[in-house]
């Protein structure tokens, strides 16, 4: 079952849990509105939607058919965990202060704090920060390895590639793969995309070609110095990117949004735009001066906990939302560019949370000490040994998914001066 922390917090009747959801669903527009799963382990594992089948007119008396089946490739999204830790100094729990309880507050700020890093995440997270090989022929050639999403040599192992000097050809195998994906030959130096056999996992590899001298196989492993899970950035393909034409960005246009809309992101279903700030600004002038004023009535969650409604900002029935981790430091000439997303929050199919299911989600009485509450879990550490104050733990433990490629389009390097 999916679930929203905007749903869950209306219907949550314990009030720690109800404080879990409220802290977290009214910090941006985005993450108040994403779907949330529920899965067991420590991956969400789905079969990422690929090519459609075919099918055929024939003729009344045909006596053989052609056949095809859908494409789909087996996909992971890894969980990640957030830990941090609260002390509330003991003196504190008889002060009367503005904030009420000093315990529930703080709780309540660790809560924010630890929303606020998923939120940037949802956007920028990306896991690998690195690689290594080996230094001899042919790993000594691979000056630079950039993975696409859910690639992880610390849970699955190390990939590998493999060269053939006749023809100077390069195939990739992922972390988890049984086998390598297609030759790709890479005669000169230069950035080369390899597939493995599961074909939602790539590596863009950067090759000095002169140093690979015989047929061999080196390992490819993977490092993250960060562990935080792959974001819409790192999820976007780039046959879903629209890149700039202009030598120092393009300008915000409706031609823009129309190919997202209409060429980009297939997936129909309970689609956003997301825009930061400045790019929002930018919308609203091109509105204003089109004397477009299209708004959409969207629900939100009020600070008593309980669900009204707001207007949004929308362009062609799709709600604009305010998203303001979506970076503007693109580069091209000048450095202040961004994107523009637009991304389908369809559960499973769409862009997707994930979170360790742990007790009845949808119980409304769950106690955040005593289960996950959408992800997140509070430790009662007790007293401290080294100071006179009481230790409180906030986790959690998630990740995102996107269901299918054509759930997310982006329009990158968009100028915001």
């Amino acid at each position: 079952m999916a679930y929203t922390y905007l749903q869950a917090a209306s219907l949550a009747r314990n009030p720690l849990s109800q404080g879990v959801f409220k802290a977290v669903a009214t910090l941006n527009e985005l993450i108040a509105r994403l779907q949330w799963l529920e899965v067991p382990g420590t991956s969400h594992d789905f079969v990422r939607e690929g090519a459609l089948a075919s099918a055929e007119f024939v003729d009344l008396a045909a006596v053989s058919l052609t056949e095809s089946s859908s494409q789909g490739d087996q996909t992971s999204a890894v969980l990640r965990l957030i830990s941090s830790d609260l002390d509330i100094y003991n003196y504190t729990s008889n002060l009367n202060t503005p904030n009420g309880d000093p315990r529930a507050w703080q709780t309540a700020q660790k809560l924010r704090a630890g929303g606020q890093l998923i939120q940037s995440k949802m956007i920028t997270g990306s896991n690998v920060t690195g690689f290594v090989t080996t230094t001899g022929s042919p790993g000594a050639a691979v000056t630079a390895a950039v993975p696409s999403s859910g690639q992880d040599s610390i849970l699955q192992g190390p990939g590998s590639l493999r060269y053939t000097n006749t023809g100077t050809f390069w195939a990739y195998r992922a972390p988890g793969d049984i086998d390598f994906g297609p030759d790709v030959a890479c005669a000169s130096n230069g950035t080369y995309t390899l597939v493995s056999v599961n074909r939602s996992k790539t590596v863009a590899v950067t090759l000095v070609v002169a140093s690979a001298t015989a047929n061999g196989e080196c390992p490819l492993r993977f490092t993250s110095s960060n562990k935080e899970p792959d974001g819409v950035q790192k999820l976007c393909s780039a046959a879903q990117t629209i890149v700039s034409v202009g030598a120092s960005g393009d300008a915000l246009t409706f031609d823009k949004l129309d190919e997202l809309i209409l060429e980009k992101v297939k997936i129909k279903e309970d689609r956003v735009f997301l825009m930061n700030a400045k790019l929002k600004r930018k919308y609203l002038a091109l509105a204003r001066t089109a004397s477009l004023s299209e708004r959409m009535a969207l629900e939100v969650i009020g600070p008593d906990g309980k669900i009204g409604m707001q207007e949004f900002p929308s362009y062609g029935g799709i709600p604009i939302l305010q998203v303001d981790d979506i970076p503007s430091n693109e580069t091209k000439t000048v450095s202040t560019l961004s994107s523009v997303y637009l991304v389908s929050l369809a559960p499973r199919i769409g862009f997707h949370g994930v979170v360790q299911a742990e007790g009845d989600m949808m119980n409304v009485a769950l106690d955040p000490y005593d289960a996950r509450i959408g992800g997140f879990k509070l430790y009662d550490l007790g007293q401290r040994e080294s100071k006179p104050a009481a230790g409180i733990r906030m986790e959690w433990y998630g990740a995102f998914g996107l269901g299918s490629p054509l759930a997310l389009g982006r329009a990158s390097e968009i100028t915001t001066v």
